[in-house]
């Protein structure tokens, strides 16, 4: 079984750039996506750039729900993203705003041309927030994924598994995950049908969704147990490791809380733990990237 080890958030801020560096050194780690957005972009760059990096895929994560954006419609009146995934999926599902849907168009091309013009070896696409799973932007995202010849798009569709823990297994019904599974589900329905009309690619399964702050090691672990029952081939397991430090610059005041939450470190900390490193290795799992799959 392939698995690629995604970290989100890279170069969102200090926070998450510093702590992907670390898990990307422990060597599971295996891609990291970049907000090219974010407050510490041009930190990330330098560090993706260094020797440590470089068997490490690169994913453009697509930001549409927090930090400075590039059209105005998109933006309150500090410059900022003003909506979050459930109102674009209000606006562009439900009401199917045009004028909504042009502007989004314009920021998300822009994100793709910074990664062009800093020759960025981009080897998938995915979405702050999993905001590139609303069928109309998913189509958009989609259209720009074959316009720059990128193959791979993450797919937020994830299967409903156990980890052997009922604390674990319980907390998803109380922090409500289950309803962001639910509503990510029925986008993957509505979206599949691009994958042939832009000749695009997925992996089999990708995790991350159900257990969203608390990808823990032992959630982890019962991740690729599920998975190897059922003979996947390839899955992404995605997680948002952080550690915070009083230099962290922060894009809201939601993004402050998010960083500093107990979870991030709990991510961390599983992304660097030597019994999970030990299962893979005891497992015949190979731990790989889009990039690696290009080849």
């Amino acid at each position: 079984m392939k698995v690629i080890v995604h970290n989100d958030d890279f170069g969102h801020n200090l926070a998450f750039t510093n702590a992907i560096a670390k898990c990307v050194n422990f060597g599971i780690t295996s891609s990291a996506s970049l907000t090219v957005n974010g407050v510490d972009h041009k930190h990330a760059l330098r560090t993706f750039r260094t020797k440590s990096f470089k068997k490490i895929g690169l994913g453009l994560h697509l930001n549409l729900t927090d930090g400075p954006t590039v059209t105005s419609e998109l933006a309150d009146e500090q410059g900022l993203y003003k909506r979050r995934f459930q109102h674009y999926f209000q606006e562009l599902y439900v009401f199917h705003s045009k004028s909504l849907l042009q502007a989004i168009e314009r920021d998300l091309s822009h994100q793709f041309e910074v990664a062009k013009k800093e020759r960025l070896p981009i080897d998938h696409v995915n979405g702050h927030d999993h905001i590139h799973m609303i069928p109309p932007i998913f189509a958009i995202v989609a259209r720009l994924t074959k316009k720059y010849h990128l193959r791979y798009i993450r797919f937020s569709e994830e299967d409903y598994y156990l980890t052997s823990g009922l604390k674990n297994d319980t907390r998803p019904l109380l922090n409500k995950n289950i309803i962001k599974f639910g509503i990510l589900k029925f986008c993957a329905r509505k979206c599949t049908p691009l994958f042939r009309k832009y000749y695009l690619k997925k992996s089999e399964a990708c995790f991350g969704v159900l257990h969203t702050d608390n990808m823990s090691e032992e959630v982890i672990l019962g991740i690729l147990r599920h998975a190897s029952e059922k003979n996947y081939s390839l899955i992404d397991i995605v997680s948002h490791p952080a550690l915070p430090a009083k230099e962290v610059k922060y894009t809201s005041p939601f993004f402050e809380y998010y960083t500093n939450k107990s979870s991030r470190r709990v991510e961390f900390k599983a992304l660097r733990s030597p019994r999970l490193k030990k299962f893979i290795e005891e497992h015949d799992i190979e731990i790989t990237n889009y990039g690696r799959l290009l080849v």
